[in-house]
């Protein structure tokens, strides 16, 4: 299951790689459309196309599915409030068949956003490489997208609060490339991107984002 797939670009890099079979879910119809196009990358790569479907649901109608193996919830669960995520839980669970079934989440880390990015803001206002008025701006967009932020501590106390247990935490490796996209404009100044490379690569707890793999 590709919870949110959006493009469907995780799913056809799973169907490519492992052959499965894979469930794209999204509550775009825009983005299933696209999906469905976009199978046709799928053409002579010895893929069994009727192996791979997109459907459009969002998470007032989920479908009743059984044998549900994995489920991959890549940069979904910031753009969802806690009662949303408790919601499809509780479907995630009844999804499992005989066997235990993982959840694997990619989403961003708040500890970077509230103890790393600050540092980088300021030392670009202090160094002319941005103004108050574009942080603000920016803050404010984010906040319209990222209504739940996490880390990977507050996340694993809600996933245990449903039966779930993590076997997995690790993190993005870090490279000038990833920070400068993070970065966004500021990362024309080089010093920047070099001082949140060192910070990252020490610290990674505090890296922008983390993986992390759940079991039920």
């Amino acid at each position: 299951m590709d919870f949110g797939c959006g493009n469907g670009n995780l799913s056809f890099y799973l169907a490519l790689k492992y052959h499965p079979t894979i469930i794209g879910i999204d509550y775009s119809k825009d983005a299933i459309v696209i999906c469905n196009e976009r199978k046709t990358v799928l053409l002579n790569k010895k893929v069994n196309l009727s192996k791979i479907s997109f459907v459009n649901r969002n998470n007032q109608s989920l479908p009743e599915l059984n044998n549900i193996s994995a489920i991959y919830a890549c940069d979904v669960f910031e753009h969802m409030y806690d009662t949303e995520i408790n919601k499809v839980l509780k479907i995630f669970k009844r999804w499992k068949g005989k066997k235990n079934i993982k959840l694997i989440v990619h989403t961003d880390n708040d500890l970077y956003l509230n103890f790393v990015r600050p540092l980088l803001d300021l030392l670009a206002l202090i160094t002319g490489k941005t103004t108050i008025k574009f942080l603000t701006g920016r803050n404010i967009e984010e906040k319209k997208v990222h209504v739940n932020l996490t880390n990977p501590s507050k996340l694993n106390r809600l996933m245990s609060r449903h039966g779930f247990h993590q076997n997995i935490l690790t993190y993005p490796k870090v490279t000038t490339k990833k920070i400068s996209q993070q970065l966004g404009p500021l990362s024309r100044f080089r010093l920047l991107v070099q001082t949140a490379f060192i910070i990252l690569s020490v610290l990674k707890f505090l890296s922008p984002s983390f993986y992390a793999v759940y079991e039920y």
